[in-house]
């Protein structure tokens, strides 16, 4: 069993990386908005505190564009991550939801990469049922 550690929600990225390297098996990397704007400056540190550490990438929900979720996802593959995981868009339908998340899907598949489907805690991605109708529509 491996433990991991979510980072970038309580402060300075950096920071609570290698805090995880520290205490964890692995961190699963969210790049809030502001951040992403502004991770060029820190790239470099980021990169170093990861080497030899699993990361796993995780899109931040507030990440809506697929422009920006692009970005997030260059970023998370330079860091190492092999796998993003993504929440389904509350405000779409499961048919909405399935095409963005394939277009997602083949711009990870170009770079090698996983995409893994996270539930939320309200309706309609909160079942397993939905979910797995979306699963179904997502090779």
């Amino acid at each position: 069993m491996k433990f991991g550690y979510m980072s970038g929600f309580r402060g300075n990225l950096l920071t609570e990386i290698k805090f995880a390297k520290q205490y964890f098996d692995f961190t699963e990397i969210t790049i809030q908005p502001a951040l992403l704007k502004t991770i060029d400056d820190i790239f470099y540190d980021l990169k170093n505190a990861t080497v030899n550490f699993e990361v796993l990438g995780h899109i931040h929900w507030d990440v809506i564009k697929f422009d920006e979720i692009v970005k997030n996802i260059e970023a998370l593959r330079a860091l190492g991550a092999k796998k993003i995981t993504i929440h389904p868009f509350q405000n779409l339908s499961i048919e909405e939801n399935a095409k963005i998340l394939n277009d997602i899907n083949i711009v990870l598949q170009k770079n090698n990469m996983r995409l893994l489907i996270e539930n939320v805690s309200s309706t309609p991605f909160n079942s397993a049922d939905n979910i797995s109708k979306l699963l179904e529509k997502i090779p």
